[in-house]
This record gives C-alpha cells, structure tokens and sequence, in this order.
C-alpha cells in the first residue's frame, strides 16, 4: 500500500479511536460505552492499513465490538483492556504519522501520483520513464500552458512516484484530460484486441482478416485522434496540426501504459471535482469519451 494512503488511513482512524466510557453506580463496578459504533467503524477502518495487527485482534475479542446499537454496559475488566489498548494505539499512530510525514512529500493540491509498471530490469525502467517523458514533454511543456513536472517522491517498498506539476491549475487539469483521454484510447485498442481474437477463432480468409484489423486500425487511429483533437480545443490556442499529433502521442503512449499496469490519480486531499476528471482505473473498461461534455473552442 502506497505509505501516502497509509497515512491518510492512520490520521482518519486515530479520530475514532476514542473511548468514550462512565462509570456506571452498580455493584460489581460496570462502565457504560457510548459512541460504540463509531469506535468499531475506526477499528476497521484501521485495519485496512495492515498494520497493528494484534492491537486490532485484541480489540475485536472484546464485547463491544459485537455490538449492533451505539451505547452498551461493559465490565470493568472489558473497560481496563480496552482503555489499555487504544491509548497505547493511539500513540503507536501518532508516532507512525509523524515518521510518514517526514518521509512524504506535503500534500498539495498539484501533486499527482503514478503507479508505473512493475519492472523486471532497469530496461523497463528506462522505458517507462521515456514514455513519461514524452507524454509530459509533448503536452505541458507547450508554450500554451506553460507547465512544467518536478519528481518529489518515490514511494518506499512500491513503484508509486508522486509528481509536482507547476504551472497552475491549467496544467493539472491538462493532465487530468489526458488521463482520462489515454484511457478512451485504451479501451478502443482493448476492443480492437479482442475483436482480433474472435476472427482468428472463425478462421476467416487472409483477405478478409487482414481487412477487418485494417478496419479496425482506422477505428483505433479516429478514437486517438478525436481525444487529441478536443483536447487541443479546450487547453490550446490557433490551429496548430503538430500540436495535436504530440497529443495523441501521449495518449497512446498513457494507453500502453494502462496496458502496462499503470496507474494516475491526482493528490488524496484534491476536490471531489478534480478527482472525477481522473479515470477511474479499475473501472477502465467502461470508461467512456468526454468529447460531447467539451465545450466548443471560441
């Protein structure tokens, strides 16, 4: 897990993590728990991280955690262990944010993140970082944006890199659209392969299957060059014929990427709305075009 992610879940579960106990006028001593719920829901939440695995064991052994309503009665001992526990949690957590904060770059809302392919030699390594380069290169570095990348990051133990990209929100939002537009180009190429499977398996003639992947080349190409067009239409200015091939040079270089097993999303702090402009990339095979959600160039 990327630690950025890890951090996040930390800070998000050490809210919840509270116990919120009295003890109650009863003989033997009883304590009543309220917010039960909420204490649970940091449980899990906490889990997710992977860490602090016999902490959270622990906790789930205990009755409350089995309840179903938000205020429950529990016995001294319960309350002792539990109060033991989630102090000495909490301060575990606190101490692995800190150490995650020193090691993470601070979040801003320009930051991007990008898992690259899993390598198996400096050679994929080279190529992937050629292939990013030419989709940053070909695109926000044009004298119409303006923008420009700084690597600020590598994620310990994962191949996640998280990048700085300056020029302000023009350029993130640039990024967002090829994103999203490399993953269009991506699912036409997927349909394309698959197409290619089917008529191999109806042992066409060599006429007729050469003409259907020529067919479907074309298609291929029209989808590419239709993102790139619409958007050189909203984030560039004049007529400019390279300008757009540049652009579909880096689409298809973020669709073999996808193929690859890349991945890009923008900072976990961003708005909602910015992080809808990035594909979902789990879902990619349903993606659809935003071209008819363009706005026409003035």
């Amino acid at each position: 897990m990327r630690l950025r992610i890890t951090k996040d879940i930390l800070e998000k579960a050490k809210k919840l993590l509270i116990t919120n106990a009295v003890e109650r006028a009863s003989n033997p001593v009883t304590y009543k728990l309220s917010k039960v719920l909420s204490l649970r829901e940091g449980i899990d939440y906490l889990d997710r991280s992977s860490l602090f695995k016999t902490q959270i064991n622990a906790l789930k052994t205990l009755s409350f955690y089995e309840s179903t309503i938000d205020t429950v009665v529990i016995t001294k001992q319960e309350f002792v262990a539990l109060s033991q526990i989630i102090n000495n949690l909490n301060v575990s957590i606190q101490a692995t944010i800190e150490a995650l904060s020193n090691i993470i770059y601070e979040d801003n809302q320009d930051l991007i993140s990008i898992k690259i392919p899993n390598p198996n030699s400096f050679k994929d390594i080279v190529e992937t970082s050629k292939s990013l380069d030419k989709i940053f290169n070909q695109t926000i570095f044009h004298e119409d944006i303006k923008g420009n990348y700084k690597i600020v990051n590598f994620d310990t133990g994962s191949y996640w890199i998280d990048i700085l990209l300056n020029g302000g929100a023009t350029v993130l939002h640039l990024v967002a659209a090829l994103s999203w537009g490399g993953a269009v180009v991506y699912k036409k190429i997927q349909e394309g392969r698959l197409l290619k499977e089917q008529v191999t398996a109806l042992k066409l003639s060599n006429e007729a299957t050469r003409e259907i992947n020529e067919k479907n080349k074309i298609a291929e190409n029209a989808v590419a060059q239709n993102e790139a067009e619409f958007i050189y239409n909203k984030f560039y200015k004049g007529q400019s014929p390279e300008q757009i091939e540049r652009i579909k040079l880096a689409l298809n270089e973020l669709a073999k990427l996808y193929f690859e097993g890349a991945e890009i999303y923008p900072n976990i702090e961003a708005p909602t709305d910015l992080k809808k402009e990035f594909p979902d990339v789990k879902s990619i095979e349903s993606i659809k075009s935003k071209i008819k959600a363009l706005p026409s160039k003035k």
